[in-house]
């Protein structure tokens, strides 16, 4: 009895700690997305395709995708449409299947590269 008693305990206790992560997460998305749009200056449309790619909106935790997994197939797939540096990295054949991560280091690559590259084209089309 008291062993269920506490795995009860426990099962609350980690609810309430991966509601906070969700809700920590998304506040640090939300901050990334008004740092941009404000860095860049960017008009309401173009905000609205970047709340799309990098989704402030944190799933449950039922979902079968997690939010990195999304956020990274929207990051890799505009990195190599619309972000590609050239005609062959926009042509290569990369799988975008969604896997779990094993860790968070290939999204803050792709995450990084990604924030780079807007950087970068604004600059570009404000220079031009």
């Amino acid at each position: 009895y008291d062993l269920i008693n506490q795995l009860c305990a426990d099962e609350e206790f980690l609810r309430l700690e991966l509601h906070r992560s969700s809700v920590e997460l998304s506040a640090g998305t939300r901050g990334i997305l008004t740092l941009l749009e404000l860095y860049l200056d960017l008009p309401v449309d173009k905000c609205r395709v970047l709340e799309a790619v990098l989704s402030p909106h944190i799933g449950e935790p039922t979902d079968p995708a997690g939010w990195e997994e999304i956020t990274d197939v929207n990051i890799l797939h505009l990195l190599r449409s619309r972000f590609a540096k050239n005609q062959l990295e926009a042509d290569a054949n990369f799988d975008t299947t969604m896997m779990t991560p094993d860790s968070t280091i290939d999204l803050k690559k792709h995450l990084s590269l990604f924030i780079k590259r807007m950087i970068s084209g604004v600059e570009e089309a404000a220079a031009s």
